[in-house]
């Protein structure tokens, strides 16, 4: 709800022990065109939320450029959300000995938990001919194993937290790949590339991303 007096209290999990940090509705905004928009988080729905926790972040971390890009992992984010054991993988670990089955594997056993996951792209020319941001954190939300007419498909579905989306590689929303019975075995949605979510093959995302981040928080 709004705050009349706007004020706001957030907790977070900071140094093994739940603190209260306070702060105001008053967020810094870029005027271009006679168009206002926030400088930094905002929610595609308006909602205030996602402002209000990053600014209390900013404020744990002393301003809002030290919590910007290449400024932190997602493993930090959750320890301080959700105080749950958190665990970085390093995806070149399984793609470089081949072992892309035990990877998938882990994936498939960490989302059958509903454990929290995420995803970071690391900085190269193919991640920016993919069009996804490189050194970026996306929300990896649920893995499936689809059947196509070239056999067994691993699909990985994530959302870029910008709440916009211009992967163009195959899964995409441009791809060719979709039929009408894998589309109701993922659940896939006409709208969803406007709040940013979209699928790749697992192949690709061993390809683009470097790291995965996981919550062990059951929810």
């Amino acid at each position: 709800s709004i705050s009349e007096e706007h004020v706001y209290g957030i907790y977070l999990f900071l140094n093994g022990t739940w603190k209260l940090v306070l702060i105001d509705d008053y967020f810094p905004y870029k005027d271009n065109n006679d168009e206002k928009a926030l400088c930094f988080g905002s929610s595609v729905k308006n909602k205030l939320w996602v402002s209000l926790l990053e600014k209390a972040w900013a404020k744990v971390n002393g301003c809002y450029v030290r919590i910007g890009s290449g400024g932190g992992y997602m493993n930090e984010s959750f320890d301080v959300l959700t105080e749950a054991y958190t665990e970085q993988i390093e995806v070149r670990v399984y793609k470089n000995e081949k072992r892309e089955n035990e990877l998938w594997e882990l994936l498939r056993n960490y989302s059958s938990k509903k454990y929290v996951l995420a995803a970071g792209t690391h900085n190269s020319n193919a991640v920016e001919e993919a069009k996804l941001d490189t050194l970026h954190a996306y929300t990896l939300i649920n893995i499936y194993s689809v059947k196509t007419e070239d056999g067994e498909e691993r699909l990985i579905k994530l959302k870029n937290p910008y709440g916009i989306t211009e992967f163009e590689g195959d899964w995409s929303v441009y791809s060719d790949k979709w039929t009408e019975e894998i589309a109701r075995k993922v659940n896939y949605k006409d709208d969803e590339e406007n709040y940013g979510i979209f699928y790749m093959s697992f192949s690709d995302f061993c390809k683009y991303f470097d790291l995965i981040y996981t919550a062990k928080l059951e929810i």
